[in-house]
């Protein structure tokens, strides 16, 4: 790959990361894109994730109240994840970790909420 690129890309995302601010919800004047494409996943056995994103970045983000919560109806589909065998089968997605159609996290949930 030819360094230039690789150097000029690192110069847009240190840009991003100076003009974007991480407080605010996402919107198309605040898009996070440039900076939170995921690399790689790791997922633990205590059901976090660790993620690597294209800044450099590493994020822990804590999955167990998207699964073990028994009163939020909105994350029924993440109950079959309480198999840790099922959670191990996460994929990086660019811009998400995904274990099928109707259960992701999006790589601004990750970034933003993760530790």
């Amino acid at each position: 790959m030819n360094k230039k690129n690789d150097k000029d890309k690192q110069a847009s995302i240190i840009t991003a990361l100076r003009t974007i601010d991480l407080s605010k919800p996402w919107s198309p004047e605040n898009d996070y894109d440039e900076i939170t494409e995921i690399q790689r996943i790791i997922t633990n056995d205590d059901y976090t994730l660790t993620v690597f994103f294209n800044d450099g970045s590493k994020k822990l983000y804590d999955v167990k109240d998207k699964i073990f919560n028994k009163n939020n109806q909105d994350f029924l589909w993440f109950k079959k994840l309480q198999n840790i065998n099922e959670f191990k089968k996460a994929e990086e997605c660019g811009w998400a970790v995904r274990w099928d159609d109707d259960t992701d996290i999006s790589s601004y949930e990750l970034y933003v909420h993760g530790k």
